[in-house]
């Protein structure tokens, strides 16, 4: 990425905008070499010029919500880091919920709960926004954001903003088109009235089932792998013998063999060769090849 392309960049963008953003603070892993550009958007308008600048510069550039599913490279990203954090606005009109792609899905939940709306119950606990939710289809239990969601406010391709209906996108066990066809703006859902209360005993209940479960205390980047169908990837990967291996800083959660631990100074490429080791003796063990649901980038 030229010092032309950036400039060019930063010129259109009414938003903030940083060179060489060092990405390991951005994600929840603690991770990663620096970005050429970090830059935030300062509404969908703005985000329409850059993505179009971006275009025109022939420079590549990826979205980051929360930093959670993310592995960034050691070298880190030779384009733009486009943070949609300035588009968290969230509005509540009877069953219907709008909220910005930035929105983090924990404000989602809390907000729709004091609201008395349920549906989201099966994103407490789960870090992210809305934007990268509706992109890797996020949930638990045997639900999921799509099962609320009415239509997504995308950035198609053709530099046109516009809402699409549900029907327009596939879901299926984390993952969607959504991330295939443009950048998510903002989402509609529709949520079903319920005692607040009751909706708060249920989040309780989950998180303390995660808290038991779930190392949420260290740095980690949520599950590594997706479960295979019928099974649990955790289970396989202990049944294994992997709790505990380590590459450099990276471990195999002692709590919960389906999370690497950055327990200090923990390089992708540490990360990377740990995920690869545990793909081949679940393989070997089980023959079950895990499918990774971490994004990698750079």
């Amino acid at each position: 990425m030229t010092k032309t392309a950036i400039m060019e960049i930063k010129r259109s963008l009414r938003g903030p905008a940083r060179e060489n953003e060092p990405l390991a603070p951005h994600t929840t892993w603690g991770i990663g070499g620096p970005a050429a550009l970090w830059a935030e958007p300062a509404d969908t308008a703005d985000l329409q010029t850059l993505v179009g600048a971006c275009g025109a510069a022939g420079v590549p550039f990826f979205v980051i919500g929360a930093g959670s599913n993310l592995l960034v490279s050691d070298t880190g990203f030779k384009g733009v880091a486009v943070a949609l954090c300035r588009l968290a606005d969230m509005r509540i009109s009877g069953t219907h919920v709008m909220a910005g792609a930035g929105t983090s899905l924990r404000t989602l939940v809390r907000e729709t709960m004091a609201a008395g709306l349920s549906g989201l119950e099966c994103l407490c606990g789960v870090p992210g926004t809305v934007g990268g939710g509706l992109a890797t289809n996020a949930g638990a239990k045997g639900r999921a954001i799509s099962d609320t969601v009415e239509t997504i406010e995308m950035l198609g391709h053709d530099g046109a903003v516009a809402a699409q209906p549900h029907a327009a996108f596939t879901f299926g066990y984390r993952a969607s088109s959504v991330k295939q066809q443009g950048v998510v703006c903002a989402a509609q859902f529709r949520l079903d009235p319920k005692n607040p209360a009751e909706i708060k005993q249920t989040l309780r209940s989950s998180m303390q089932e995660r808290k038991a479960r779930q190392p949420l205390a260290a740095k980690t980047a949520g599950s590594v792998f997706k479960n295979p169908p019928y099974d649990a990837a955790g289970r396989l990967i202990e049944t294994s013998g992997c709790k505990g291996w380590a590459e450099g800083g990276a471990v195999v959660s002692e709590k919960h063999a389906n999370f690497i631990v950055n327990r200090g100074g923990a390089r992708a490429q540490d990360v990377l060769a740990l995920m690869a080791r545990v793909r081949a003796q679940v393989a070997k063990v089980t023959g079950v090849e895990l499918e990774p649901e971490v994004e990698i980038v750079g």
